[in-house]
């Protein structure tokens, strides 16, 4: 009776085995977990109770021999078969317990393909949102970029309204311009008309002299034998011939001094007419401005740049052609004023009245002004040369002397021009570094940190002639 439940009892552990090894298939991992355990607990007790039986077996057939144990043994097994029944009776009540919960897990094992194609469903799900999450950390990435970018568009775009509000105003005063000209330009055309007038009674005048210049040579030629004859024929023939050239070199002095006084007309004061045969007109001293930056401007810093840094270098270039153009202005304006003055203090000291002169003589005084700017500049150099350098181991330098000497001839030009050509040294720290005004000198930047060279302008509300240079930050 005892052995039979051994074979029970060994069918019933492969029933467990199955159920665990089945086990592994579900899906409620609390429930996978409490019935992994119950079929441990139970293979434990199991192997135990069996390894229970393997000694007893062991020891009855030790005391098999002996009649004394029998008994003894009898009573052993007696007590194990009761026990394996209650063990096996505990089995039988929790075997359909378990078939019943495996049958449970075997349906939902049968959902198992279902819940494979919706995991790779969640998982292709799950994949996409990885990428937008990748895509949108790029895109965060870039943010910074883009504020910097905006931030840079914001200030492109005050600069472009400050510019608009500029331009606003060089349109007002463009217009109040263009009214002005029309207005100087009816009284153009009026003194156009007078001067026609005048050359027509001037060419009058020139035919009337040709007129009479062929009757005196046709008289000329009929009284030659005469002349011949009489000696003070001879020298009343050539009187008339002195007369007549006299008369045509008049003319053509006439002729041009009529052309340059309307030429100057139209030029005064109005810098969109430039006289070509100028050497030294606006657009010519922008190309020579831009020529001292890279010639004598060069070899010049050279020379300082061994005794302090390149900032304090750039500085003292900077300072010597502001105080040449400073000097320049003054002095142009005091030579002006001294030529006006000598002229009405001449009439005023001989009795006349006090005389205010016209724009027509001012003009004279302009391209008076002119006419003499190469023997003024002998004095205008060496003022500019004493008032900029002040230390005299520099002021001695070759390579510096010729800066300052051909910044201040520039400057000079510039400010005998009519209107005055403007340089612009009004330039600050921080504000906006405009590539079209200015080059970059050795770092680039969005704002300017110091000034290098300055931008040239036709008059000081006019275009750009020249574009200056500018420290980058």
């Amino acid at each position: 009776m005892l052995w039979p439940h051994k074979n029970e009892q060994q069918i019933t552990a492969d029933d467990i085995i199955l159920l665990h090894s089945c086990s592994g298939l579900a899906l409620n991992n609390e429930e996978q977990a409490s019935l992994g355990k119950e079929c441990e607990d139970l293979k434990i007790l199991l192997q135990q109770k069996q390894k229970e039986l393997n000694n007893l077996k062991s020891r009855f057939q030790e005391l098999a021999d002996s009649k004394e144990t029998s008994e003894f043994v009898f009573k052993g097994c007696q007590e194990l078969e009761v026990l394996n029944i209650e063990q096996c009776n505990k089995l039988d009540f929790e075997n359909p317990k378990l078939k019943n919960r495996l049958h449970q897990y075997e349906d939902k094992f049968e959902d198992i393909p279902a819940l494979k194609r919706h995991m790779n469903t969640v998982q292709s799900d799950n994949d996409e949102l990885n990428l937008k999450l990748q895509e949108y950390a790029a895109e965060l990435e870039g943010i910074p970029s883009l504020k910097r970018r905006i931030e840079n568009l914001q200030t492109d775009n005050t600069e472009l309204e400050k510019r608009d509000k500029h331009k606003d105003g060089l349109l007002q005063k463009s217009e109040s311009t263009v009214q002005k000209m029309q207005k100087d330009n009816q009284k153009l055309q009026t003194e156009i008309i007078s001067q026609n007038q005048n050359y027509d009674t001037l060419k009058i005048k020139l035919e009337s002299l040709k007129d009479k210049n062929l009757e005196l040579d046709e008289r000329l030629r009929r009284r030659s034998p005469v002349v011949v004859a009489e000696p003070k024929n001879c020298q009343n023939c050539f009187k008339y011939r002195n007369d007549i050239s006299d008369l045509k070199r008049e003319i053509n002095d006439l002729r041009d001094r009529l052309s340059e006084a309307a030429g100057n007309k139209l030029r005064d004061n109005n810098p969109n007419i430039a006289d070509l045969s100028d050497m030294n007109r606006p657009t010519s001293l922008a190309e020579k401005f831009s020529s001292l930056y890279t010639d004598e401007y060069t070899d010049a810093m050279e020379v300082i740049e061994d005794d302090m840094d390149e900032a304090a270098s750039v500085k003292v270039m900077l300072d010597w052609l502001k105080s040449c153009y400073d000097w320049c202005q003054r002095l142009a304006k005091e030579q002006r004023e001294t030529l006006i003055n000598r002229s009405i203090g001449f009439m005023q000291e001989h009795g006349g009245q006090k005389v205010v002169l016209s724009d027509r003589c001012l003009i004279f005084v302009k391209e008076f002004q002119k006419k003499i700017a190469v023997e003024s500049l002998a004095v205008v150099g060496q003022i500019c040369h004493v008032k900029s350098v002040t230390q005299q181991t520099l002021s001695r330098e070759n390579y510096i002397v010729k800066y300052i000497k051909k910044c201040s001839e520039l400057c000079w030009m510039m400010q005998i021009s009519d209107p005055p050509l403007y340089v612009n040294f009004d330039v600050n720290s921080g504000e906006n570094l405009n590539k079209n005004d200015y080059n970059v000198f050795t770092k680039s930047g969005s704002k300017i940190d110091y000034l290098v060279w300055p931008v040239l302008y036709l008059h000081k509300t006019g275009p750009m002639l020249a574009k200056g240079v500018a420290q980058g930050k």
